[in-house]
């Protein structure tokens, strides 16, 4: 008489009520919280569009750099406040 199913040769793996080792290490949480993604992420897009207009405005890659960059600055203490 045959059985239906997987060969007896053929390994299934332990046993769910089986104690399979050690368990899991728990997982590191965020390195950075949500919010301050934010902040970041909404300052980043601020000193990006401060440059490109200042760019498009005046033609000169250094003083672009130096508003996009102030810009940035200038919003993330008014974001952190801003963003409750």
């Amino acid at each position: 008489m045959t059985v239906r199913g997987r060969p007896p040769h053929v390994n299934r793996g332990p046993h769910p009520d089986e104690d399979s080792g050690p368990p899991e290490p728990a997982r590191p949480g965020p390195l950075l919280p949500q919010r301050t993604v934010l902040i970041i992420f909404a300052a980043l897009v601020i000193g990006i569009a401060t440059g490109t207009l200042a760019y498009l405005a005046y033609h000169l890659l250094a003083e672009a750099v130096l508003a996009g960059g102030a810009a940035s600055g200038a919003a993330i203490p008014t974001l952190h406040k801003l963003i409750d």
